[in-house]
């Protein structure tokens, strides 16, 4: 008799069947029913609409989302889509969805309440518009291009000993968004956040878009404090900058986890992951619109000048055009 095979977690969870969530979309916590954390992302908790949306391709997202304006179609605000997930390994997991939305008593969206369940490739339509090295709807470079710039900066930061830092931040709430407002308006908020972050820091840093829902910014000549004046100062442009929708404003939030380098454990990769997971650690705990960034006690801090005119550390300057 042979020795029987060791199953892999995504036949684990085929094998599983539905697992249930509710989905509250004021505070996007995610309640699962199901062992959907330990098997898919053991690592980093899946208890909130960014840290599931992370693992959402952008044309993957755009699936889920077009599939949940399926709502305005049906009599008791039901939907289903298939999309496909890309799991912490880096392999694709075909999954289809259905649910009901929830509305308060003046339509508003509260919650959705429905099922995921992870299929066979051959079950959903997951063909997929060609990709290149650049975002469709940003323009930024996605997130290989971006893993190659960091991998490049990490070597320089090593060699010069001087201090940078990554950042991963979240566009929080885009399936309420979705839900309230359609799905074309929470792309369209997404690309402005996305624009406005870009034209909120200094010409010689980078940003990509990571996943459906993240950015990635990598901040030069950044020390520990400088990665928290940062963190905060690009969320607060967000939360002071409404942006306008059919029905008026929408005051958005994006949350934020950073790390400060060098350090010669720190690979490109690890730096991405460790800063999700604390985003989404973060958020878990305290809901979006949080900022953490831990770093090494071995960071060198810049020399902080007391002339606050001064632009020759910009990164480290504490004044109203530092980030």
């Amino acid at each position: 008799m042979e020795p029987a095979q060791r199953l892999e977690p995504i036949d684990l969870l085929k094998i599983y069947g539905n697992i249930e969530f509710d989905w509250n979309l004021r505070t996007d916590q995610i309640d699962w029913l199901g062992p959907l954390n330990r098997l898919i992302s053991p690592e980093i908790s899946l208890v909130t609409g960014s840290s599931y949306n992370n693992l959402l391709s952008p044309i993957n997202l755009v699936k889920r989302l077009q599939g949940i304006d399926k709502i305005h179609e049906s009599v008791n605000h039901d939907y289903s889509c298939a999309y496909t997930l890309t799991l912490p390994n880096h392999e694709p997991a075909a999954v289809y969805e259905e649910g009901t939305l929830h509305m308060d008593h003046e339509n508003n969206p509260l919650s959705l309440s429905g099922f995921i369940r992870f299929v066979d490739a051959n079950e959903v339509d997951l063909s997929l518009a060609p990709q290149g090295g650049y975002d469709a709807w940003t323009g930024f470079p996605s997130k290989e291009v971006l893993f190659e710039n960091l991998a490049s900066f990490l070597e320089q930061s090593t060699q010069s000993k001087m201090p940078g830092a990554y950042l991963s931040l979240s566009v929080d709430c885009l399936t309420y968004i979705s839900c309230r407002y359609g799905s074309e308006v929470a792309l369209d908020i997404f690309k402005k956040v996305a624009e406005k972050l870009k034209s909120s820091i200094r010409f010689n840093d980078s940003i990509g878009r990571t996943s459906s829902c993240c950015l990635g910014i990598i901040l030069q000549d950044c020390d520990r404090w400088g990665i928290v004046r940062a963190s905060d100062r690009l969320s607060k442009t967000i939360s002071d900058h409404p942006f306008n929708v059919e029905e008026g404003t929408l005051k958005v939030r994006i949350s934020s986890g950073g790390l400060v380098f060098p350090d010669p454990s720190l690979t490109a990769e690890n730096v991405m992951h460790k800063t999700e997971r604390y985003l989404f650690e973060a958020q878990a705990v305290s809901g979006s619109g949080i900022s953490w960034t831990p770093y090494g006690e071995g960071v060198k801090d810049l020399e902080r000048p007391s002339d606050t005119t001064s632009r020759r550390h910009r990164r480290a300057v504490d004044s109203e055009f530092d980030t």
